[in-house]
Order: C-alpha cells, then structure tokens, then sequence
C-alpha cells in the first residue's frame, strides 16, 4: 500500500508535464526521429494508465493490453495506411483522459497547442522556400494535425479569463493559417476554419435566438464552398487533375462498403488495408487506373466505409454509437452551459466538427500514432464533470 501510495504520489506530482509529451514527439519527428517520438507518446500512454489505473483498477488490464501490443504500436511509425492497433491507440489515449478536471485539461490544451511551436520553427526556419514537407510524414497526416492544434489553440483562446492571455492563444492558432497554406492542403486550411464556424452557428442556434442569422451564416459557408469548389475544379491551372483525382474519392469509398458485403462477410469486415484494397484496385474502379492508382487507394476516404470493409457491421455499430454519444455529450453541455465561452465547450464543439468533416473526406487510420493519440485524449475531455461547466459561468 505505501508502494501505490507513493506512485500515486509521484505520477499526480507530474501530472501537470506529462502532456510536454506532445510538443516534445512534435519536435521529434520534426527532426525525422520517428522511433524517438513514438517511444516518447508510448512513455505517456503508459504513465496516463498507470495513473487511471490506481484511480480505477479495472484500467490495469489496460495498461496490460498496451503493454502487450508495444511492439506493434511502437515500431509501425506511422508509415502504415490502417493496422489492428490503430483504433487501440485511440481507444487507450481516450482511457487515458477519463474524468479529468476542467483546469487539468486547460493545461493539457495548452501543451498540446504548443506543439504548434516546433512545426513554426521548422516550417518558417528549416523548411526553406518549398512546400512544408516533413521527413516522418507526409500531407495528409500533417493537415489533420494542423487543424487539431488549431482547434485547442483557439480554445484557450476563446476562454481564457485573461485577455492578454487571450490574445497569446487566439495569436497562437493563427500561426497555423501560414503552415497550412505552406502544406499546399485545401483540408489544412479549409476545414478547421470550416469547423469553428458552423460550432459557432450551433452555439448561436442553442442560445434560443433568432434563426435568421444562423441561415445567414450557413449561406456564407455555402457561398463560399462553392466559390471554392468551382476555383478548384474549373479555373486552377491543374483543374482536370484535381477533378480526377478527387474523382476517385467517392467510387473508392462506395467500393470498400461493398465489399464485405460482396464477399459474405459483412458482420465481421476482410481485414485491414490490402485486404480491402485487393478488391477496389484499377481493375474493378476505371476512374483509378485512370488516375493512375492502379494498385487502389491504401484507405476508403471516409471513416464509415473503411469500419465497414475492414471491421464489417460491428466496427460501423461501434462507430455510429460513438458518434452518439458525443453528441449527447456536446448537447449536455450546451444545455449546461448555454452562455459563456467554457473550456471545454469552445474546444470540443469545433473539434468534433472538425473530426466529422474530416471523416467524410479521409480515414483516421492513415495518421501517425500522434494523431490517433490526440484524437482520443482530447474526445475524452467530454468525461469531465459537467458541474464545473455550470459553476464556471
């Protein structure tokens, strides 16, 4: 008992550094230190375990399973489309950060916002005048982060009690604006500013008034989308290219929710990646081998398909019941909280729209163990104790 005692004395005594973790494997990977970094989030899964774990003693089978799977986790790097343990690694960081206080997640947000500081660094000093290209990882798994580190950076923002603090934070996500353009993108810029917007029009909605500017809002995002879409796909130079390519998105998903089905295998999926991919390649989709992906798309392009080809029924069940639940989630907390600008509503409101939006375009799978960590942990901010939200108005 005095051994458990102290551990739990130590690992709450550096608590408030375990999340130095994030900018820390940033850096890391920045400097195509790929083993390093997964080695430094491994370190913080198991310690954010081990301290659930002397809360609740049924997260020791947790800290067992990602034991077990190390290995796996660890030496993958990033550089597969979609393994068995991705969705682990989710599941573990959202474990990780159950039923956590509102001010530890103001500091967690806060060392996950400062990972925007090393990608500066990099991008603005090291990268040089070309497209913000990074060693360990290539554009989409760099956008996806782009818009994470946005998100909780504008949150602090948003509501911090301080106004130059404030300031700092709001300053903060806008250094992501020239890192997105540099990443050459249209998802890094478009659909984090995308997110907050219509997280904004649901809080306006939420509040009882007026509909009408609300509608207006929506007309805005819909001028705009189209505006972009008809620059994109009709008056950029690369206009044919980009409409072939993303020709292949909807066929691509379309075919990897068919094939279990096809196949007879609809409740359990094929399997992961190649697997899958085998049956949408060129030969069964003329739009990718025109395009010139003969061998297929290494993930569906959408979330929802790529569960249901590669986990059947089950995994697309689990899914939608996240989904869900988040939802109930977020509608507590607005209800909690209908004025006020609290931590965790500014934050994870847009945050889910964002991971919903970009779920319609891209799979979660094909991110490093950064992403799949950050995903988790910061989905799991929604456990926290809705009374804080009500005493902090």
């Amino acid at each position: 008992m005095i051994v458990v005692a102290r551990l739990h004395a130590s690992l709450s005594l550096i608590d408030p550094w375990l999340d130095l973790a994030f900018p820390l494997a940033t850096a890391l990977l920045c400097l195509d230190q790929s083993r390093w970094a997964y080695g430094v989030l491994g370190l913080w899964l198991l310690l954010r375990l081990a301290r659930q774990a002397l809360k609740e003693h049924w997260a020791w089978l947790l800290v067992g399973l990602f034991l077990v799977n190390a290995g796996i986790i660890l030496n993958d790097k990033g550089m597969q489309p979609s393994d068995p343990t991705d969705l682990m690694v989710i599941a573990l960081a959202f474990a990780a950060g159950l039923h956590r206080s509102t001010q530890q997640w103001r500091t967690s947000f806060a060392w996950i916002s400062s990972s925007l500081i090393p990608l500066g660094i990099y991008g603005m000093l090291i990268n040089g005048p070309d497209l913000l290209k990074f060693p360990g990882f290539n554009v989409n798994r760099l956008s996806f982060l782009l818009g994470i580190l946005m998100i909780t950076a504008w949150g602090l923002g948003r509501s911090s009690p301080d106004k130059r603090s404030s300031v700092g934070w709001l300053c903060m996500a806008s250094l992501t604006l020239p890192l997105a353009v540099m990443s050459g993108s249209r998802a890094a810029l478009a659909a984090p500013l995308l997110s907050l917007l219509l997280a904004a029009i649901l809080r306006h909605c939420s509040k009882g008034r007026s509909l009408v500017k609300a509608l207006l809002g929506l007309g805005l995002i819909a001028g705009l989308s189209l505006g972009s879409l008809q620059l994109w796909y009709r008056y950029a130079p690369d206009a044919a290219i980009n409409r072939l390519s993303d020709g292949m998105r909807f066929p691509t998903a379309l075919c990897w929710a068919k094939a279990p089905l096809k196949q007879g295998k609809a409740l359990f999926g094929l399997g992961y990646n190649q697997k899958v991919r085998s049956h949408c390649d060129g030969d069964h989709l003329p739009i990718v081998r025109a395009a010139g992906k003969p061998e297929g798309l290494p993930h569906a392009h959408n979330v929802g398909a790529q569960l249901m080809a590669e986990t059947g029924l089950a995994g697309l069940t689990a899914l939608v019941g996240t989904c869900f639940w988040v939802g109930q989630r977020l509608r507590q907390r607005l209800i909690a909280a209908p004025s006020g600008d609290t931590l965790v509503l500014s934050t994870l409101l847009p945050l889910s729209v964002y991971l919903l939006l970009m779920a319609m375009t891209t799979s979660y799978e094909i991110y490093l163990m950064l992403n799949q960590v950050l995903i988790g942990f910061t989905l799991a901010a929604l456990t926290s104790p809705t009374k804080e939200i009500a005493q902090q108005q």
